[in-house]
């Protein structure tokens, strides 16, 4: 004699039935999910843009101080600098007069329209970034650029070639604001540690959404009708 146990249609129909989310549910998990990776690659684009690509490239990160050249580049934005000198990091510049410095400045390829970043006075090292508006090419070869803030009324003092510095690449809007803050009054280690900071938020967020829908649906589960385990006569059949 041989026996077999079926199950009974209830019971099918609970083993089969697959775990679902309510509509509400699926669409705020989507939308926590999105905005924590959002936020994640978000930090790790500007990292790549403020840190990596002008390290990796020998390019200068540099805060705007003034709204010279608002509305392209306000206060606060961060304009990436490609150095037009060709030096080493032992290369005092102090050191060098007007013609040598002439000699290593690649400012050939500036053009009107180009923005640049200039060194007023050889005894300080601020710069001021501005665009040119004309360019003169002299017989001994130098040049001599006037340049102007998108801002301002007024042209700037003529600007050498050996006043030239950099090349603005491109700029980031607002993270000028964390540069001033870290290259200033906070300690520089601090960008890695908000780095970190703000992926492990966004990490622990996703985690915390993730136990918060597992702990719903056992919820859920625990509200369900329970199985029943026992057996009854009409799911029994024998076979001789």
């Amino acid at each position: 004699m041989t026996m077999t146990v079926t199950l009974g249609p209830a019971r099918r129909r609970l083993a089969a039935r697959p775990r679902r989310r309510t509509i509400a549910t699926g669409v705020l998990y989507g939308a926590w999910r999105g905005l924590c990776f959002g936020l994640l690659l978000l930090v790790l684009a500007v990292a790549v843009l403020a840190v990596v690509i002008p390290k990796a490239t020998g390019a200068v990160p540099l805060s705007i101080l003034s709204n010279s050249m608002a509305p392209s580049m306000p206060v606060g934005d961060l304009a990436v600098v490609k150095p037009t000198m060709r030096t080493d990091d032992a290369t005092d510049l102090r050191t060098l007069d007007a013609q040598a410095i002439d000699k290593i400045n690649d400012v050939d390829e500036l053009v009107i329209g180009d923005v640049i970043a200039y060194q007023p006075e050889a005894t300080d090292s601020t710069l001021i970034i501005h665009r040119i508006t004309d360019v003169t090419v002299h017989a001994d070869g130098t040049r001599t650029y006037i340049v102007k803030g998108d801002n301002n009324g007024a042209a700037d003092q003529p600007v050498e070639g050996y006043q030239v510095r950099g090349k603005v690449w491109y700029h980031l809007p607002w993270i000028g604001y964390a540069n001033t803050w870290l290259n200033g009054n906070g300690p520089r280690h601090m960008a890695f540690v908000i780095s970190i900071a703000v992926v492990g938020y966004s990490w622990a967020m996703v985690l915390l959404f993730r136990a918060f829908r597992r702990r719903r649906l056992e919820r859920l589960e625990q509200k369900a009708p329970q199985r029943d385990d026992t057996y009854s006569p009409d799911r029994w059949t024998t076979a001789a």
